[in-house]
């Protein structure tokens, strides 16, 4: 009785790494730990469909990212960062909502605390690609700031 006792401590106290759980089940977690409730005047929208992130991650490759640095725009709770972080070394969060931000910056990575459409998209002098899970209200906004930014270095965006 006693081993079974124990192993059951044991499991207990290994935590299965994030990037292996469901969305849903990762966005909760973080969800409660920020305390965080979704902000619509931010058109705030959290991605929970593992078939369609999965698509996501998996369309990736065919753009041959190689060296280029990869810009996540939103990534809110990570429901695309877990596998970006996986396929480059070279992410940068590009995030309006503080609590986010702050979130992503005290798990290591580099955040641009920022509203992507006031963001200098001329600015960067290496190749990119942006990734999102844009809200639709912007998402046009975007793009219309991208080509008026005319950045030869914008490689594409998903």
């Amino acid at each position: 009785m006693l081993k079974i006792l124990l192993i059951a401590f044991i499991l207990n106290q290994i935590r299965t790494p994030m990037i292996l759980l469901p969305a849903r089940k990762r966005l909760q977690i973080r969800l409660n730990e920020l305390q965080h409730q979704a902000k619509k005047s931010l058109g705030q929208n959290f991605l929970i469909n593992d078939g369609i992130i999965k698509k996501i991650l998996q369309a990736l490759p065919q753009f041959d990212l190689g060296q280029m640095l990869l810009f996540e725009i939103g990534p809110g709770l990570g429901a695309l960062t877990d596998g970006l972080k996986a396929l480059s070394s070279k992410l940068i969060l590009i995030e309006l909502d503080s609590n986010f931000a702050n979130y992503w910056v005290t798990h290591g990575f580099e955040v641009r605390n920022v509203d992507a459409l006031q963001f200098n998209w001329a600015e960067p002098s290496v190749d990119f690609f942006i990734v999102s899970n844009l809200p639709y209200q912007i998402s046009a906004s975007l793009m219309v700031e991208l080509s008026i930014a005319g950045n030869p270095h914008c490689r594409g965006m998903l």
